[in-house]
């Protein structure tokens, strides 16, 4: 990365879906908190963490005592330097009585904290709009919502002309990040026009629980839309299959670490706050937008390099009675980005597929974990195939063991 010097930093996470104070996904809201000031004090030059932002989805049910641990938690971690923002949404957060219940949470959210639900907010020169779910209607949003917004961002427009616009909601724009797709079924498309009419918008989201090291996590168009990840559990889809919890799907605590600089450039670190690390890294310049934009996803794709397996590489396969394991080796993007996905088959010796799966290396975790496939072991001899996929679906040459003889 360049030489950069921030005058802003933030940290935001999404779908905490606390149920008290004390379990694992409070632990890992604890970690995100930590780590994002551990990430401050590191900058000599900038050592604040101006704010902290939650996506939605802070609890599983939105229950009164959901969201006062949930407050508990963030109120011991919190130093009084550090503004907190958040949103609630249809979901978790007002399911107290049901799903179909009344918008309770946001009554308790507000009791509790003292805090808004809606609002907006300025920050180190820049705004932060947040939007959560309407009290008004049965719907995720109302029609004075949207007055609400345009006029907000007019307003917001007029009075801080050069920065970048921070707008967070719980659902992604439809059609932008991963996890919004209609093949997803996570994205909401109320505010689309009216964000779509302002490119200095930087939308931030969580909802679907999408890693946030996938490429596709991070979008630009007509603005710019950042995927939250999770803290709770991940979600996939695959081949157009979607809510998608693969194995190991529950360890998982993603979150970003944003910087801004006087040049408008935003700094993204996304981090695995289980183990500390960071998993990626994205610089956008946000200096007159839409023309500086570079996260298109025609322009990602066109970048981005197919998975490759080291020279040595080799599949290892084990039989125990009626079945045989393969153990497949990593392969690596040299671009840095994950592999998502990898594709084990058998095949006969004519080359005809008799079994095959998909797998996900669990991607979302800094420590890389073995990755294995369970076949029935074919009576004839076979050969075992395997392609490593990166986010768009561009493959590794095939990795094969030939001639294994399953009798």
């Amino acid at each position: 990365m360049q030489m950069f010097h921030p005058i802003l930093r933030f940290a935001f996470c999404s779908d905490v879906h606390m149920r008290t104070r004390d379990d694992e996904r409070a632990e890992r809201l604890r970690r995100f908190i930590r780590g994002a000031y551990a990430a401050a004090a590191a900058d000599a030059s900038y050592p604040a963490l101006d704010a902290l932002l939650v996506c939605g989805d802070l609890t599983d049910n939105g229950t009164e005592a959901q969201i006062a641990d949930f407050w508990q938690v963030v109120r011991e971690e919190l130093r009084p330097d550090t503004q907190f923002l958040s949103v609630l949404a249809k979901c978790h957060d007002n399911w107290s009585e049901g799903r179909n219940s009344p918008k309770t949470g946001l009554g308790y959210y507000r009791g509790i904290t003292g805090l808004p639900t809606s609002y907006c907010r300025v920050i180190g020169g820049c705004a932060f709009i947040g939007i959560s779910t309407s009290e008004e209607t049965g719907v995720y949003y109302d029609d004075g919502q949207r007055e609400w917004l345009r006029q907000t961002l007019d307003t917001v427009t007029a009075q801080i002309p050069d920065r970048p616009i921070f707008v967070l909601q719980h659902e992604p724009i439809c059609g932008t990040v991963y996890g919004s797709m209609p093949e997803d079924a996570w994205g909401n498309d109320f505010f689309l026009d009216i964000f779509f009419d302002y490119p200095r918008i930087v939308h931030l989201s969580g909802h679907s629980h999408y890693p946030l090291n996938d490429p596709r996590s991070v979008w630009q168009g007509a603005c710019t839309a950042i995927g939250a990840g999770a803290l709770s559990y991940a979600e996939l889809t695959v081949d157009g299959q979607n809510k998608i919890h693969p194995p190991g799907h529950e360890s998982i605590a993603q979150a970003w670490i944003a910087e801004l600089d006087d040049r408008n450039r935003l700094r993204l670190r996304g981090y695995d706050f289980l183990s500390q690390a960071l998993q990626c890294e994205v610089l956008l310049d946000l200096s007159d937008p839409p023309r500086t934009f570079s996260c298109r996803p025609q322009d990602c794709r066109a970048r981005s390099v197919p998975p490759a397996f080291p020279p040595s590489a080799t599949l290892h396969a084990e039989r125990t009675g009626d079945e045989i394991q393969v153990t497949i080796p990593a392969a690596f993007c040299s671009d840095g980005a994950p592999v998502v996905l990898y594709r084990i088959s058998l095949a006969d010796a004519d080359g005809n597929v008799i079994c095959g799966t998909v797998l996900s290396p669990q991607y979302w975790r800094a420590d890389k974990m073995p990755l294995h496939a369970l076949f029935p072991c074919p009576q004839e001899e076979f050969r075992i195939q395997v392609l490593a996929e990166n986010a768009y679906g561009i493959q590794s040459e095939i990795l094969t063991k030939e001639r294994f003889d399953g009798s």
